[in-house]
């Protein structure tokens, strides 16, 4: 009976979670025998019975058997009856959702790995809220020229300066300058302040002279002197102490094979939101291509970048973003030829493709409503349904045509594909609503939020299948039922070719 199947599959579902909840919070060894049981109850007992039940009956035919789930058939002719108010409906509500799917903001925060309730994240919270000014993520802007002529370091000196009063989100100090740490800038200052340092080169023959007092040494070869130096013994404070270790003059100066680089770090704020990423390098951005151009009238190969972890993740996120957006139309289309070709009908297959594109601007609403954003995973939500869109269309869509070459009229054939293979799709569906949303459960918020979605997305797909398709399946419909011809089996098995009937 109708009331034993929708108990059996709710069975199926709740064993299944059963399964997965074992296998990973409690005992993995009962979550294994759980799947053992779950096999033989929903795959070999099923198969056995319906082997056995299938000796001396004949073959199923499209014709007879509508009558899967009466109820959904019904429900499902009901709103297509309607379609001159759901139609219009539905698609001024899409329209609305698509506007709201184009704001869902591009996060990638520490509270998508760890649960906003521990001791990590409230300490991030907490640091936020009080040195947040202060603080920050650090980032990087790389400089690579000839720093042993002077004119390169004045012109990276006069850009440190120029920096201290940039507006923006960046960590500032008690006067509220942009603090700005490293550099070989750094190092020259403290040489410069550095009695020992400079006795030291004097012993060695280097005298390192100022003529223009922009604490620069005047020369190439002092400024070479001064390079080795720090870079050997660091840079003294007396005879026992440093101020600037060897190592720390090396992560300021860089030496290799292709010349010297410098590197300047500062803190970007609140980086969670990466709208505030992106305003923070729209900032430096003028000051940077300046610095570039000057340092490569110096050295033509010369090379400024804005770095770090703050500004690879941004990219890393656009990059993912503008995948999403050029992959979205790419598999529409495909979904699109791929359906016509399968249907033999351009029409057809493109009011199945309608329901996907309103899956995904209703999907990407929700995550704007409910507060969730793009990040490494979420971005994968809106292939992942159109994936699933198409499968639900698609056996929708081909069992309507089939109802009608058996010789159904267009609303008719809508009420038994709904009640044969919507019913299929509703238990499909509600079996993986119920595995993504265990995964819902999980620890960590990334893929909690990434079950979550998956679980309304496959919702949303299935409700777009049955309440959205068969009204426009019926507008491209001809009065009269005409359709191609479609394959179907006959009773003996084999395939034969159904033509409706007028």
């Amino acid at each position: 009976s109708h009331s034993l199947r929708t108990s059996g599959a709710i069975g199926a579902g709740l064993l299944a979670m059963t399964t997965v909840l074992l296998q990973v919070f409690i005992l993995p060894w009962a979550g294994v025998v759980a799947l053992v049981v779950q096999i033989v109850l929903t795959l070999l007992l099923p198969y056995w019975y319906m082997a056995r039940q299938r000796k001396g009956e004949s073959t199923f035919t499209v014709g007879t058997a509508g009558s899967g789930s009466p109820r959904l058939g019904r429900l499902v002719v009901a709103v297509a009856r309607r379609r001159a108010v759901v139609v219009p409906v539905l698609a001024a509500a899409t329209v609305g959702a698509a506007f709201l799917a184009l704001q869902v903001p591009t996060e990638f925060d520490a509270k998508d790995f760890f649960s906003a309730d521990t001791d990590f994240v409230i300490g991030l919270d907490k640091l936020d809220e009080h040195v947040g000014d202060t603080g920050g993520e650090p980032a990087d802007i790389y400089i690579e020229a000839d720093l042993t002529q002077p004119g390169a370091v004045a012109a990276i000196q006069q850009f440190v300066d120029e920096l201290r009063t940039v507006e923006g989100l960046f960590a500032r100090d008690e006067q509220g300058l942009v603090r700005i740490d490293g550099g070989v800038h750094e190092v020259l200052n403290q040489v410069d302040n550095s009695p020992a340092a400079l006795g030291a080169l004097a012993a060695a023959g280097i005298e390192i002279t100022d003529g223009d007092a922009d604490g620069v040494p005047d020369t190439t070869e002092q400024l070479e002197a001064v390079y080795e130096f720090a870079r050997e013994f660091g840079v003294p404070f007396d005879t026992t102490r440093l101020v600037l270790t060897p190592d720390r003059v090396r992560n300021a100066i860089y030496v290799g094979e292709d010349g010297l680089a410098t590197r300047l770090q500062l803190g970007l704020t609140d980086t969670r939101s990466q709208e505030n990423v992106a305003a923070a390098a729209d900032a430096l951005d003028p000051s940077i291509n300046a610095l570039q151009a000057e340092l490569r009238s110096i050295d033509p190969d010369a090379e400024v970048q804005l770095t770090g972890s703050p500004v690879v993740r941004m990219a890393s996120l656009d990059g993912i973003s503008n995948a999403l957006q050029r992959s979205l139309p790419i598999s529409v289309v495909l979904c699109l030829l791929i359906a016509a070709a399968f249907m033999r009908s351009l029409r057809y297959g493109a009011v199945t493709i309608v329901p996907i594109l309103m899956t995904v601007a209703w999907l990407y609403a929700f995550m704007q409503i409910f507060g969730f954003a793009i990040n490494i995973v979420t971005a994968t939500i809106g292939a992942v349904s159109i994936g699933i869109g198409i499968d639900f269309a698609i056996h929708y869509a081909v069992r309507y045509r089939q109802e009608l070459a058996a010789g159904n009229d267009v609303f008719e054939a809508v009420e038994r594909a709904g009640a044969g293979t919507g019913g299929a799709l509703v238990a499909s569906a509600f079996s993986s609503i119920v595995g993504f949303l265990i995964l819902a459960l999980a620890p960590m918020p990334l893929f909690a939020s990434y079950g979550l979605l998956t679980a309304v997305m496959i919702g949303m797909a299935g409700g777009a299948t049955l309440l959205v398709l068969p009204s426009l399946l019926t507008l491209v419909t001809h009065a009269d039922g005409a359709n191609e011809p479609v394959e179907a089996t006959s009773a003996s098995g084999t395939p034969s070719h159904l033509a409706p009937t007028s």
